[in-house]
């Protein structure tokens, strides 16, 4: 390498022939940076991103005297013809992947990835030789060993690597997947089990809300289900097919650098005929694309129930020149709020694995077991576009009218603004009660007023078993005298012992309590942030997005499975606008449809 640079060449082949012949596939992130460092490709000067560079240069020196065929679309798509080739490559990417003879997953070689290599072996040893892991695993090495290494994991869990859209195909559909991180070779679905055992801790918070003196961010609870939900599908590889609008649902949150790409990346796994209509597009503006796009999803039975919750003008984060019908899925990665629930059509498998949680083909929680409503029961949509394709037509049963709206839940994760928003929720839900004719709340208020909060669920059960009642009122209590004196800890600590095992390995009191208290909180931040607490006209509580405005309509639409909000249009007589799905209680399983209502 006498030049300086890291000189490669061009290898043309058949898919046929680099099977044969034997590839890697690399899977990095672009990181959003322009590329500037130089390598000489068949001689001549080609411009990388630096990730792309450190890849390389990690996967020239395993073997230095062998050459390595290797498949990197930076490289070996021309990025720059959007027209023939980068549209044309992205449908051969499915093939690509799963011809190579291995996948490569690159999380960078920075100074602590071979800590975050050893920690990973580490939780999955204690898992598999004590058959779990115990909170006090997580305190020793969170806390007790100042443990560099978990905070080299946590990193890890951080990588921008993750919060690709093109993980998707690239994971699942992979020959062979193994992550490179710090020069240690890790299964993909190793490090799948691994962040799910650290994930679904009895305190799930803690590795929420675990930093590094470098980062201040916290390790997103949604994220790490978009990780293991990309390494459930890969169980099942390309032998199943999945609604394209179910996948942008699931995978909402991932980034793309070109937002339409969030689109093209999903295409490989879908195998549908409406997956098989999506010509990808460089030339068409953005917004023609989403909204043809939403308009072929709406056509299609699998697809119809999952468009309409990522859609509508009532969200902190809103598109402009869309209809408001029509979800932009360039903003969705920057959405406070996630959907309610998971609109997987009925008989699909996902649904059947996402709802019952049993199957043994599944290491655990790997896929989010969010429960699924039934506010419109069995009615099936019915949806048509107008001709000049602005407007949506669908059937609606309007059931309420907002009356006030609270500021919404921003979510900062640092506790103080969560106890603020709460204790104003509370304030406006006392306000309420008094309005109304019992002087003080009755216990039917505030069961409905807990299970609004966190929309009626655990993370697994609709409705939220009545154990949480407790777990309720010490989350209450300690939001507004926190820390409780011993009497209440040991008041507390009783109440909890009957309703959970007790935690024979804490030794201090108030952990169960804390426990208890904390997750009410998780939940209550992972249903509340982007939304606001309403109320309506006939004292109905519940959750909107943060722009819904007094006297906006709460409707059922029919065959889908939440409340909408709908605003008539300031200028145009029967014509709405739609402002977003929304948590009503008592109407989320049907109580509102009887056998003669007609929508």
């Amino acid at each position: 390498m006498l030049s300086g640079f890291l000189e490669t060449r061009l290898l043309t082949y058949s898919l046929e022939d680099a099977k044969k012949r034997g590839y890697e596939a690399l899977s990095y992130a672009w990181q959003g940076e322009e590329p500037s460092h130089p390598i000489l490709v068949d001689g001549k000067r080609f411009i990388v991103t630096s990730n792309l560079h450190a890849l390389l240069l990690a996967r020239r020196r395993c073997l230095k005297r062998i050459d390595r065929v290797v498949w990197a679309d930076a490289i070996c798509i021309n990025q720059a013809d959007t027209v023939v080739e980068k549209p044309a490559q992205l449908l051969m990417m499915k093939d690509i992947y799963t011809n190579s003879s291995r996948v490569i997953g690159w999380l960078g070689d920075s100074w602590d990835s071979g800590l975050a290599a050893d920690m990973i072996t580490t939780v999955d040893v204690t898992h598999s030789v004590f058959g779990g892991i115990e909170l006090q695993d997580h305190d020793r090495w969170r806390f007790i060993e100042a443990t560099p290494r978990w905070q080299a994991l946590v990193q890890t869990i951080r990588n921008p690597y993750f919060g690709r859209a093109w993980i998707c195909q690239e994971v699942v559909l992979g020959h062979n997947f193994q992550f490179y991180i710090g020069g240690y070779y890790i299964p993909g679905h190793k490090m799948a089990e691994v962040i799910s055992h650290v994930g679904s801790l009895a305190i799930p918070s803690l590795l929420q809300f675990s930093f590094t003196p470098t980062t201040t961010a916290p390790v997103s609870y949604g994220n790490m289900d978009n990780i293991m939900s990309v390494f459930a599908l890969r169980v099942f590889g390309n032998s199943q097919e999945y609604p394209l609008a179910i996948l942008l649902s699931m995978f909402a949150r991932l980034d793309a650098g070109i937002p339409r790409d969030k689109i093209y990346a999903l295409l490989g796994l879908s195998n549908t005929r409406v997956s098989q209509r999506v010509i990808p597009s460089y030339t068409q503006h953005q917004d023609v694309v989403f909204r043809d796009l939403a308009i072929l999803l709406l056509a299609s039975k699998d697809d119809a129930a999952a468009v309409l919750p990522h859609a509508g003008i009532g969200y902190l984060e809103t598109a402009e020149n869309l209809p408001s019908w029509v979800p932009d899925w360039s903003i969705e990665v920057r959405k406070r709020s996630s959907i309610l629930a998971w609109h997987f059509p009925k008989g699909n498998l996902l649904a059947d694995f996402s709802t019952d949680g049993d199957s043994s083909l599944l290491p655990r929680d790997l896929l989010p077991k969010a429960p699924i409503y039934y506010a419109s029961r069995d009615s099936g949509h019915c949806f048509s576009t107008s001709g000049d394709k602005k407007f949506l037509s669908l059937k609606v049963l309007v059931i309420d009218v907002i009356a006030d709206v609270s500021a919404p839940l921003l979510g900062q994760f640092d506790g103080s603004e969560t106890t603020a928003w709460y204790r104003s929720v509370a304030g406006t839900f006392q306000a309420m009660s008094v309005r109304s004719p019992q002087p003080q709340p009755t216990d039917i208020d505030r069961d409905a007023f807990w299970r609004t909060l966190i929309g009626d669920r655990t993370r697994d059960k609709f409705p939220a078993p009545q154990s949480w009642q407790d777990y309720y009122d010490i989350f209450e209590e300690s939001m507004f005298s926190w820390p409780l004196s011993h009497e209440r800890l040991e008041y507390w600590k009783q109440r909890v012992d009957r309703i959970c095992q007790p935690d024979r390995n804490s030794k201090d009191p108030a952990f169960p309590v804390l426990n208890a208290a904390l997750s009410y909180y998780t939940r209550l931040q992972n249903t509340c942030t982007g939304r606001s607490f309403s109320t309506t006209r006939t004292s109905r509580m519940g959750l909107v997005p943060p722009k819904t405005c007094p006297e906006d309509l709460v409707c059922i639409v029919a065959g889908l499975q939440t409340p909408y909000i709908l605003r008539p249009h300031p200028t145009d007589p029967g014509v709405y606008l739609l402002v977003g799905e929304c948590y009503m209680h008592g109407v989320m399983s049907g109580e509102m449809m009887t056998p003669d209502t007609k929508l």
